[in-house]
């Protein structure tokens, strides 16, 4: 079974993402971080970003990209934008592809975390989870957690697209609560997958099974 995991920033994606993890024994794929090993220095991602930015945004100690920085220049430049979003976006999903290839082939659960999904990602998944949580609280998260400036945290909450894709979703995760109560709605979530699957025993549902409460039986 492969699930998406998807919403806006700050939603609190990846608190889900450990949820399924942790809770239920899932092994997961988080696209920024996948993302990260893309820019390295020497890979193609990485060279085709400096031909973009220029040598400026390279951190002048290890030669890493500073991601800060030119996620500035790209908020102030749609243009650029769009020409990082054709270089990176093809090569990432060919990784995420290969993750979800090797979770068939081997039969196991995964969870794909994205900010930015595609309609192709999602059609692709068995199952997919928009998590949402009210937007001050997602502000009060980017401002205490990752730094940026209200400037900035505001112009990434308007930017963002992940909502367009909201009707794509099966259930959609409320994660302005508590982490028990995530944790319970997604437990219920997986008992009605469950419940689906007895209903349809000719196989035509994909849920697996596989993936329990680690309190389970124990």
């Amino acid at each position: 079974m492969v699930i998406a995991v998807f919403g806006g920033i700050g939603a609190g994606k990846s608190m889900v993402l450990s949820i399924l993890e942790e809770e239920f024994s899932m092994r997961v794929c988080r696209t920024d971080e996948l993302a990260k090993s893309l820019y390295q220095p020497g890979t193609e991602v990485y060279r085709g970003l400096l031909a973009l930015f220029g040598r400026e945004i390279m951190e002048p100690e290890t030669g890493a990209l500073d991601r800060r920085r030119m996620a500035k220049q790209m908020f102030s430049d749609p243009a650029l934008t769009e020409q990082v979003s054709r270089l990176v976006h093809p090569v990432v999903w060919g990784a995420v592809s290969e993750r979800i290839a090797d979770a068939r082939e081997s039969a196991y659960d995964l969870a794909v975390e994205t900010a930015l999904p595609t309609e192709e990602f999602l059609r692709c998944c068995d199952h997919r989870i928009f998590v949402s949580a009210r937007r001050d609280l997602r502000l009060e998260r980017l401002l205490r957690d990752r730094g940026y400036s209200r400037a900035e945290a505001e112009a990434r909450l308007h930017a963002e697209e992940a909502e367009r894709f909201l009707s794509f979703a099966d259930i959609i995760i409320e994660n302005s609560r508590t982490k028990e109560e995530t944790i319970n709605e997604i437990y219920q979530y997986f008992e009605r997958l469950q419940r689906e699957r007895e209903l349809h025993r000719d196989g035509t549902d994909t849920y697996s099974g596989g993936c329990r409460r680690h309190d389970e039986g124990d």
